[in-house]
């Protein structure tokens, strides 16, 4: 098990010295792999992960007294749409590198400061350059919730899988960091995705946010959107709020 940890962080350290440096990706500074022990260091990130980051947020206003937590300010809609740009540009850069996350959620995602994320977590990446679709070989646990159906049955990553992720990762946003697919367990998750079940609009959510989830969620992978279409959208989006 500890030869495979070794071997896992090999590889992630290798995928981000092909990466190379993005804005909203975390960079490898330094690394040292002689000996036993492997040393890193990275961009630091003080305020942890986008998921924890929301959730404080949601209950921070849930303990002010009614009506001051309807009427407070939360993270203001422009801001999380701007939270949800930057994993797009991450994203798209990532794409344009020919490289699958294949893990893409709030929770690995991390922000340098309350205005700046950095996409991390690069142990299930890999490079698909030669046929744009990978099959894992290795028995990591997969994250089902975030999985599109050709993963979940078939174990195909593309980045068409990752657009999907994306789409769980706008409903954690708009949720302030919510549990996707709330109380259903995975064996029951699978049957219903396949006869066609996708997650409610949240009650906070704009109409063509939510478009945007559905259209990350479509079945049929070529239908979905890219990142640059995505990146697209939110632009327009940004300058409407």
């Amino acid at each position: 098990a500890l030869e495979e940890e070794r071997r896992n962080l090999l590889l992630e350290i290798e995928a981000m010295k092909q990466l190379g440096h993005h804005r909203n990706l975390i960079s490898l500074i330094a690394c040292c792999s002689i000996g036993k022990d492997i040393c890193l260091v990275m961009d630091y990130c003080p305020l942890g992960d986008l998921r924890n980051f929301l959730r404080k947020d949601r209950m921070h206003n849930m303990q002010l007294p009614y009506p001051a937590h309807k009427a407070a300010a939360q993270i203001d809609p422009s801001t999380l749409l701007s939270y949800a740009r930057q994993i797009v540009l991450g994203m798209e850069y990532l794409t344009d590198k020919k490289f699958v996350h294949r893990d893409l959620a709030t929770r690995n995602i991390l922000l340098s400061n309350e205005k700046l994320l950095k996409i991390s977590d690069f142990g299930l990446t890999r490079d698909v350059y030669l046929t744009n679709m990978y099959r894992p070989t290795s028995s990591r646990k997969l994250p089902y919730k975030w999985m599109p159906l050709e993963t979940i049955f078939d174990q195909i990553f593309t980045m068409k899988s990752d657009v999907w992720s994306f789409g769980i990762v706008l409903w954690e946003i708009v949720t302030l960091g919510g549990c996707p697919y709330p109380g259903i367990p995975n064996e029951d998750l699978f049957k219903l995705l396949k006869d066609g079940y996708r997650m409610e609009k949240p009650e906070n959510c704009g109409n063509e946010l939510y478009q945007m989830m559905l259209a990350c969620w479509h079945p049929t992978p070529s239908n979905r959107p890219t990142f640059k279409q995505l990146h697209y959208d939110l632009d327009k989006l940004l300058e409407a709020t």
